[in-house]
């Protein structure tokens, strides 16, 4: 039996180590079981994650869901919805539980988004920013 852990976070998260630990915290939960690693392909948390998956393919499946319709608006133009509807296709998909790694930085809209829907969903959602509230980015 595999674990299915969806990942949603910013695409301005960097924190790749934030991201490996909170995996491990899931795997040590889950002893010898297969996480799947569920994300959006984006750049930022998404594509770290997937990245720590490919390198561990003893214990992690990778499993991306790229948003394919940005344009599909009927006159071309981009769809700004269509990060959401991709993020409730992941959470309709099912998940044992929701990594989510916002940026302290950034607006996270998708990531919020995502974890609404998680909760929604009855999927238990684990928050875990890119670095604590008193450090401050470097200009």
């Amino acid at each position: 039996m595999t674990v299915r852990v969806l990942i949603t976070g910013s695409r301005e998260f960097a924190n790749r180590p934030v991201i490996a630990k909170a995996l491990g915290v899931v795997m040590r939960e889950h002893p010898g079981q297969v996480l799947t690693v569920v994300h959006g392909a984006t750049r930022g948390a998404d594509r770290l994650a997937g990245a720590i998956a490919r390198a561990r393919p003893d214990l992690f499946v990778e499993e991306q869901h790229p948003v394919l319709d940005w344009g599909s608006k009927a006159d071309g133009t981009f769809d700004r919805v269509a990060g959401h509807r991709r993020n409730q296709r992941m959470v309709d998909a099912g998940a044992q539980v929701c990594l989510a790694f916002p940026a302290r930085d950034a607006k996270n809209a998708g990531t919020w988004s995502c974890v609404g829907k998680a909760k929604v969903a009855g999927i238990e959602v684990r928050v875990f920013f890119d670095r604590p509230a008193d450090v401050h980015a470097e200009s």
